[in-house]
């Protein structure tokens, strides 16, 4: 069963544009409810999953590291210290 104000966001997230999920580049402290609904029923993104695979990612990523992978040892050394947040940005950029 889906709340009110999901069915409320979800009739919102019609009549929006790229430009109205919040900025690509620079600092976004909060992203707007509707994104946040946009990713939930595009990408079943929760707060939860978000977190698991963020961890799954850097776990990969140590792994093809430790394999001998140049590429991941770019990406490790690029991202690898940062907080998720960047990540998030890095990997949802178009």
């Amino acid at each position: 069963m889906v709340s009110e104000e999901e069915q409320a966001m979800r009739s919102k997230l019609e009549h929006l544009t790229v430009k109205d999920h919040g900025p690509v580049f620079g600092p976004c402290h909060k992203l707007p409810g509707h994104t946040i609904q946009k990713a939930k029923d595009e990408l079943n993104e929760t707060d939860e999953k978000r977190a698991s695979s963020l961890k799954d990612l850097r776990a990969m990523i140590k792994e093809k590291v430790a394999a001998g992978d140049d590429m991941a040892k770019l990406v490790q050394e690029r991202f690898g210290h940062k907080p998720d947040s960047l990540l998030l940005r890095f990997l949802r950029a178009r």
